[in-house]
């Protein structure tokens, strides 16, 4: 059986255990796997020269308008770096582990507020218990309602994107 898959019924257990990629498939994943020490050196970088341009942007054009766009602009950027930090904890943002590590806490982790030790415990669970009762992922999903989210786009917009921006969708 595989792990995390509780939740599933059996015929859905045997299609995942069954289904492997063809040799095909699994050579241009390795391909895209590949760590680029450099295009993550630029990309890292390109995330920073934003947010501090956006930053200057503000300070010369003190605006309404110019600092609503400079929050979704940053946001963006932070999420970015945020990949970042998920690339790192499985080793894939750059080949030294040390230098992997070190980058992904001073330049994405610290920055955005997050533990690196806790994420890569807390993503590293996520992988070994997918969607089953005590993936971290989905509890925190099931807190914010977001494991059965609505069909209707006004309430779903209202929920977690509205509530989110006035800090009312803090739980109790």
């Amino acid at each position: 059986m595989i792990r995390g898959t509780t939740d599933l019924g059996e015929s859905q257990k045997k299609e995942l255990e069954k289904h492997r990629f063809s040799k095909e498939i699994n050579l241009e994943i390795r391909e895209l796997q590949k760590t680029n020490n450099w295009y993550n050196f630029f990309a890292i970088g390109l995330d920073w020269g934003i947010v501090s341009l956006v930053i200057a942007l503000n300070y010369f054009i003190p605006t309404m308008w110019m600092y609503l766009i400079s929050i979704v602009i940053i946001g963006s950027r932070m999420r970015g770096l945020d990949i970042m930090m998920h690339e790192s904890s499985h080793r894939m943002l750059f080949k030294n582990r040390k230098l992997n590590k070190w980058v992904a806490c001073l330049f994405a982790a610290y920055p955005i507020m997050i533990s690196y030790k806790a994420y890569c415990k807390s993503h590293m669970n996520h992988h070994r218990y997918l969607w089953s009762e005590i993936d971290p992922d989905k509890q925190r999903y099931q807190i914010v309602g977001l494991d059965k989210p609505t069909k209707n786009k006004m309430k779903f917009f209202i929920q977690h994107c509205l509530k989110p921006l006035f800090l009312v969708h803090v739980p109790n």
